[in-house]
């Protein structure tokens, strides 16, 4: 099941980011902010009353792109699909927000984050050098949403 993610969920989204990612971690400020504000969204799969995957989007004023800022399953939950559904409800939330296209990073080294998302619909566009803590660099990409009438100043 998929749903909207509350502040009463904040401490499973901390252990989900330290199952899923060895650094670049959401930190639990971030999380509150992230479910306290109305510029994005998160969203949440849940099996058997256990948070085993996230996805969060972020929204700007006067822009029709949405950034799908962080996406996490559980190790144990990958390749079930449940990315995949989060993933495109991310995007649904984004064209009900008035946006035509999601960008996001994946880390340089990651190919199998880069093949997921080129067979969801996304596509290279650029790179941004010694983006992670690490220093490692990010691919960006980008998907166009929806046909809708652009805000002014995107990009």
């Amino acid at each position: 099941m998929i749903r909207e993610a509350g502040p009463d969920d904040i401490d499973d989204l901390i252990e989900l980011e330290r199952g899923a990612f060895k650094g670049d971690r959401i930190s639990r400020r971030s999380f509150r902010h992230l479910l306290a504000g109305a510029r994005g969204r998160v969203f949440v799969a849940v099996e058997d009353g256990v948070i085993v995957a996230y996805a969060v989007v972020l929204f700007r004023a006067s822009s029709a792109t949405a950034r799908l800022y962080s996406v996490a399953v559980l190790p144990r939950q990958r390749r079930s699909g449940i990315g995949r559904g989060l993933v495109e409800r991310a995007e649904r939330a984004a064209v009900e927000a008035g946006c035509a296209r999601m960008r996001l990073e994946i880390r340089e080294d990651n190919d199998a984050s880069s093949r997921f998302f080129e067979r969801l619909g996304y596509r290279a566009f650029g790179r941004w050098d010694e983006y992670y803590d690490d220093r490692m660099s990010a691919l960006r990409y980008e998907k166009h949403l929806a046909e809708s009438k652009e805000a002014p100043g995107s990009a």
